[in-house]
C-alpha cells in the first residue's frame, strides 16, 4: 500500500517518523531539497533512521565552487538569481568537500561522488538547441569529468547508511 505524507521538512519528519520507519526502502532521494533549509542535519539525521543497511540514498546539490560562481566573487558579484546555483531560495551552500564532510557526519558513507555538467543555455542564456550550445556542452562535459570542483554544476553523491553511527 503507497502512503503519502505532507511535511514541512523545515520542521523535520517526526508527525510521520513511526510510519516511515515501519517499511523498507530501495532508494530514497533528497535531490535539490538540503539547500533550502535551515537545519539539513536534522533531516538528514532522520532519514539515516528510516534507512536500512542496503538503502541507497541519492543526494544532489549545487556546488557553490563552480566557476561561474568564483568569476561572480572575483568581481564582488554574489548576486542570488531566480533559478541556478544562487536561487534565491537557497539557504545553504556547499563545494564538493564540504558536502562530502557534512554527509559524513552526518552517518552516511559515500559509494560515489560525481558533477552534473553546466547547462550551457541556462548559464550562458543561448538557445538550447543552437550548435555553439550543443557543442560547448559536449566540451564541458569532457572538463567537467577532469575538472569537477571547478566546473561541475551540481555535485550528485550516491550514499548508504553508515554503520559508524548507529
Amino acid at each position: 500500500m503507497e502512503r503519502f505524507h505532507r511535511v514541512d521538512l523545515d520542521q523535520g519528519l517526526d508527525s510521520c517518523l513511526s510510519d516511515l520507519r515501519s517499511r523498507s526502502y530501495e532508494v530514497i532521494l533528497l535531490l535539490d531539497v538540503l539547500e533550502h533549509l535551515r537545519n539539513p542535519a536534522r533531516i538528514l539525521d532522520q532519514i539515516r533512521t528510516i534507512a536500512g543497511p542496503e538503502t541507497i540514498i541519492l543526494f544532489s546539490v549545487p556546488n557553490v565552487a563552480n566557476i561561474v560562481v568564483r568569476f561572480g566573487l572575483l568581481f564582488g558579484r554574489f548576486n542570488y538569481t531566480e533559478k541556478g546555483i544562487l536561487d534565491k531560495t537557497h539557504l545553504r551552500f556547499w563545494t564538493r568537500k564540504s558536502f562530502r564532510r557534512l554527509v559524513e557526519e552526518n552517518g552516511f558513507s559515500i559509494r560515489r561522488q560525481t558533477c552534473s555538467v553546466m547547462p550551457v543555455a541556462l548559464v550562458l542564456g543561448l538557445p538550447h538547441r543552437s550548435r555553439v550550445c550543443r557543442a560547448l556542452t559536449v566540451l564541458l562535459r569532457v572538463a567537467t569529468r577532469l575538472m569537477p570542483g571547478l566546473l561541475g554544476y551540481q555535485t550528485i553523491s550516491t550514499c548508504s547508511r553508515s554503520n559508524a553511527i548507529e
